[in-house]
C-alpha cells in the first residue's frame, strides 16, 4: 500500500523546484526580482511542513515555527511585489 502522505509532500516539494526554478530563470532573462515564483514556492514549503507534522515526520513544535516562518515569508513577498508595481 502507497503512502499517499508522502506522495502530496512530494507533489510539494515539487512545487517548491518548480517555483525556486522559475524565479531563477525570471531574474536570468529580465533581471527583475521574481517575488511571486518565491512567494509560492514558499506557501508550498509551509504545506510540506504541515504534512509532514500531521504524519509524524516533524515534531508538533517545529512544524508549526517553520510552517509560520514560511508563510510569512511568502506574506512578505507578496506585500514587496504589490509595492514594487506602484
Amino acid at each position: 500500500m502507497v503512502d499517499t502522505a508522502l506522495l502530496w509532500i512530494g507533489l510539494l516539494v515539487l512545487v517548491v523546484v518548480a517555483g525556486i526554478g522559475v524565479a531563477a530563470w525570471q531574474f536570468a532573462t529580465t533581471g527583475e526580482r521574481p517575488l511571486r515564483p518565491l512567494a509560492i514556492a514558499a506557501a508550498a514549503f509551509a504545506g510540506v511542513f504541515q504534512l509532514g507534522q500531521a504524519n509524524g515526520y516533524f515534531r508538533p513544535t517545529a512544524a508549526a515555527v517553520l510552517t509560520a516562518a514560511c508563510l510569512l515569508l511568502a506574506v512578505g513577498l507578496i506585500v514587496m511585489e504589490f509595492r514594487s508595481d506602484e
